[in-house]
């Protein structure tokens, strides 16, 4: 992950920890300094632009395709293989649960405009 200025069009900071392709990017809606970042190594990496260094790893066992923070900050879900899974962020990671509807991968994640409803959309031609 690289963060940019652009009116100089200069590379400011550079994160590595990814071994494969990073796939997604999202920041926190609670912390304009706080990312995260997911790849095909499997990984959900948390990064902190005020020290530059990643905050915590965690691991959704497939290759990621999307990340989707809830408003509150607090919890992230992840997409990636067939499945979802939801991360409890303030215990540093922790999932919480697993959602297994999909027969393909998982390549998008919303939610409805009441954010009630978590939205899913896969290569298996299903939303849900």
């Amino acid at each position: 992950m690289r963060v940019w200025d652009i009116p100089s069009e200069k590379n400011v900071v550079t994160f590595a920890g990814h071994e494969d392709y990073v796939r997604t990017l999202v920041r926190s809606p609670t912390s304009p300094n706080v990312w995260f970042s997911g790849g095909y190594d499997h990984k959900i990496i948390g990064w902190d632009l005020r020290t530059n260094s990643s905050i915590f790893t965690m691991d959704h066992a497939d290759q990621l395709e999307s990340l989707l923070p809830y408003p509150n900050g607090t919890t992230l879900v992840s997409a990636g293989g067939p499945n979802m899974q939801v991360w409890d962020l303030l215990s540093g990671g922790i999932s919480m649960h697993t959602i297994t509807n999909h027969q393909k991968s998982v390549t998008s994640l919303a939610f409805d405009s009441k954010r009630n409803r978590l939205l899913s959309a896969s290569l298996d031609q299903h939303g849900s």
